[in-house]
This record gives C-alpha cells, sequence and structure tokens, in this order.
C-alpha cells in the first residue's frame, strides 16, 4: 500500500519492537530500516533510515550487518553508509525521537511540518509512565484514525457517550490543530470503569441525566498523530492514538499516559474498547463514498484542511553522482 507521506512525525514503532541491530520496516510503501546502538551509559539508541542499497536496490534490513556507521549490504557486501556522504554510497537517516517506549520520525529535514511535536509532547508526557495499550492493524484509509478525535457525533454514537458541550476546534500558530470542549457524564468517567467489563455496560449501568463536566482537548500534531486530554486537573491523563500506513494496512497503536495516582489500567480497558468499537465501522466503511457534511461536521472538516494542506514529505536523497563502495 503506497501512501503518499507527509512531513510530520509518524510513530515508526516500538521499543520491544526494536530488539535487533536491524529492523526492517515501512511507512507508507517507503522501504526504511531502524537501526539499534547503544550510548556511552548503554540506553538505546535509534535511527530510522532509508534501505534500500544504492548499489543495486536490494534491502539492506532483511540480512544486512550493521558494522560502526555502515551497514553491509547481504547481496555483494558492499559497506552502505548510514546518513548522507559526499563521496561514499550512503542511505539517508531521518529525525528519529524517542519518548519512552514510543519511537517516531519525520521525513522532512527543515522544520516545516515539525508543530512542535517534538518539544510539546516530551514536555507532556514528562516524568508520567508512557503504556502502549493497543495493536490493531486494519485496511482503511489512514486518515480516519486521528479524524475520530474530530468527530463529535461519533462519540455518542458509536461510544454512547451520554452527553456533549460545544466543541470549539482551533488551528494553532504551531501548525497543529486542536478540538476541545466537554463530555457530559454522571460521574468520573475513568474510575467508572472500574465496574464495567464493557463500554455499553458502563453506560446501561448509569444511564439519566449527565451532570457531570469532564474536559476534553485532542491536538493532532500531524495527521497520523493526536494526543487526548481528557478529564480534570492541571495534568489529566492522556490517550495518545498514532496510525502508521503500512504495506499491510493501518498500524494502530495506542498508548496511555499517566502519573501514579491516574486509573491507567482503567484507561487501558476504556482505550481497547473504544478501539474495536471503532474498527467495527472502520471494517466496512467505503472511503470513496460521497460526502454531505453539514455543519454538524465542523470539527471534521477542519481535520480534512489540516490533512490536505500538511506539507508533503521529502523525496529519497538521491546517491552521490560516481559513488563507489
Amino acid at each position: 500500500m503506497n501512501q503518499t507521506l507527509h512531513a510530520g512525525w509518524y510513530l515508526v514503532a516500538t521499543e520491544d519492537e526494536l530488539t535487533a541491530d536491524i529492523t526492517p520496516l515501512d511507512v507508507g510503501g517507503r522501504r526504511l530500516m531502524v537501526t539499534r546502538t547503544a550510548s556511552d551509559d548503554g540506553d538505546a539508541i535509534f535511527t530510522v533510515a532509508d534501505a534500500t542499497c544504492p548499489h543495486r536496490g536490494a534491502h539492506l534490513g532483511y540480512g544486512g550487518v550493521l558494522d560502526r556507521d555502515c551497514v553491509v549490504c547481504p547481496f555483494h557486501g558492499r559497506r552502505i553508509v548510514v546518513g548522507e556522504h559526499p563521496t561514499r554510497p550512503f542511505v539517508s537517516t531521518h529525525p528519529t525521537l524517542q519518548v519512552g517506549p514510543l519511537v517516531f520520525a519525520r521525513f522532512a529535514k527543515d522544520p516545516v511540518g515539525d508543530c512542535d511535536f517534538s518539544v510539546d509532547f516530551a514536555g507532556l508526557v514528562a516524568d508520567r509512565e508512557i503504556r502502549v495499550a493497543v495493536h490493531a492493524v486494519v485496511d482503511m484509509p489512514v486518515e480516519f484514525v486521528v479524524e475520530n478525535a474530530f468527530d463529535s457525533d461519533h462519540f455518542s454514537a458509536v461510544h454512547q457517550v451520554p452527553g456533549l458541550g460545544p466543541m470549539t476546534t482551533t488551528a494553532l500558530p504551531s501548525g497543529a490543530l486542536r478540538i476541545s470542549g466537554d463530555f457530559r457524564t454522571m460521574a468520573d468517567p475513568w474510575y467508572d470503569m472500574r465496574y464495567a467489563a464493557a463500554l455499553n455496560d458502563f453506560v446501561s449501568d448509569y444511564r439519566g441525566t449527565p451532570t457531570r463536566s469532564s474536559g476534553f482537548e485532542a491536538t493532532a500534531y500531524s495527521p497520523t498523530i493526536v494526543s487526548t486530554a481528557f478529564g480534570e486537573g492541571p495534568r489529566p491523563p492522556l490517550i495518545v492514538t498514532m496510525a502508521t500506513p503500512t504495506s499491510e494496512g493501518v498500524h494502530i497503536r495506542v498508548a496511555i499516559v499517566g502519573g501514579a495516582h491516574d486509573p491507567l489500567d482503567s484507561i487501558a480497558v476504556g482505550a481497547k474498547i473504544a478501539i474495536a468499537q471503532d474498527i467495527a465501522v472502520w471494517k466496512h466503511i467505503d472511503p470513496d463514498a460521497p460526502w454531505r457534511l453539514d455543519d454538524l461536521d465542523a470539527g471534521v472538516i477542519a481535520f480534512r484542511r489540516f490533512v490536505a494542506d500538511f506539507p508533503p514529505a521529502a523525496s529519497p536523497a538521491p546517491a552521490p553522482s560516481g559513488a563507489s563502495a
């Protein structure tokens, strides 16, 4: 599945998926690899790079051997530099960001498309636990995943949220897109979910007039990453939803971020239930069907405009002219 890539951040893998020196992967059909080295303190350092050998096109991620700053190609044994080099054969590296167990990359060298994610997200999760709660692969257009945060109507129809306050969508100076408002429930939604085996059970057990407002704020840092704060207090728990297009479909991962006193187990259960409910719709959606959007779709319209205007990824760098191994 080849897709047009954007210049923003993608989640490319979680740390537990990157145990080898070289791990092959693809994002939107782009052939990539992640190299794993160690810092002086023994911490893992990940580098995302293109994986097509400039000599004869072999995939360096399958059978390549990491040797200092090079990968030895499995086809002809040529040493390929990982990172741009003026005279030797190389593959380009890409800005890589590791936050806890999450490894991100973006396919642009300039700051256009960063949307301050590399700074903002690190601040949001500082001193808090990051727990990956959901892994799922679905065959669907990748933009539908993050769009959900901006589709206010679906919260009641799909997830049975008892009530919603007005939602406001704002384009931030950084280029990110934010939607904010209130969910109206009977009590604190995360603590209520301790008593539920499924979200529908939770809703049926607490039917009535929703009297409690819980703040909802979702920020899309790219068309494929959205961080949602839901709750009260200065640092409510976060749900970070990330969608990565691959040759097998869209890989959806959801990470839960919170402190020692946040009900992370309940939030993880809720995230799994919510994604399962969304997938039940996504699996059968017709992405080519005509749309008839109206005023109730203001958030969706804003998100789709955000996607359409997002800067495209840079093309792979060519090998230097006359380079030899």
